[in-house]
């Protein structure tokens, strides 16, 4: 007998013995849960679950608490400046500044312009190029302001309030003449 023939039946005998075990096992009940896994499946989902859903939950609150927090105290800046601003507004910037503009208080910053020299000679040209100087306006109340293209906040609103400034002084009889 060769090698090949001793394997050939050791094979066989192997398989036999395969049969018969299989012959003599227990028939395996299918309605009977032997997986732990099968078992608590569903009781690790909820676990997890509830426990994903909780940690978002609680990491929820604290950020929105933070952002609450964040936006309270920039509210409290906004709503001091806006205070602020409001203020300003009632006060009449230019009124306290320049003194009494067509009726109205008589007193701006300590005593209005009535002890204050603003201004002198001044010489500029026109867009045509022609001198325009104070001399031109000898007489004459003027108002000279200088804006600047870098305050898209504060300009607009000083802007506005000269004008409406001008408008008043207009129908006084000093701005009549």
């Amino acid at each position: 007998m060769g090698a090949r023939q001793m394997a050939d039946l050791r094979k066989q005998k192997q398989d036999e013995e395969m049969n018969r075990k299989t012959q003599e096992a227990l028939d395996f009940d299918h309605e009977e849960e032997t997986s732990y896994e099968g078992r608590f499946m569903y009781v690790k989902a909820f676990v997890f679950t509830s426990f994903f859903v909780f940690c978002c939950y609680h990491l929820n609150v604290n950020m929105l608490y933070k952002l609450q927090k964040r936006h309270a105290r920039n509210e409290g800046v906004l709503d001091e400046f806006l205070q602020h601003e409001e203020e300003q507004k009632k006060r009449g910037l230019i009124r306290r500044t320049l003194g009494k503009i067509g009726g109205g208080e008589d007193e701006g910053i300590d005593g209005g312009i009535k002890n204050t020299s603003l201004g002198g000679h001044w010489k500029l040209r026109t867009l045509d190029g022609r001198p325009f100087s104070s001399h031109d306006l000898a007489g004459r109340y003027y108002l000279i302001f200088f804006g600047s293209t870098l305050c898209p906040d504060v300009c607009p609103f000083t802007l506005r309030t000269l004008m409406r400034a001008i408008k008043i002084l207009k129908n006084t009889s000093e701005g009549k003449q």
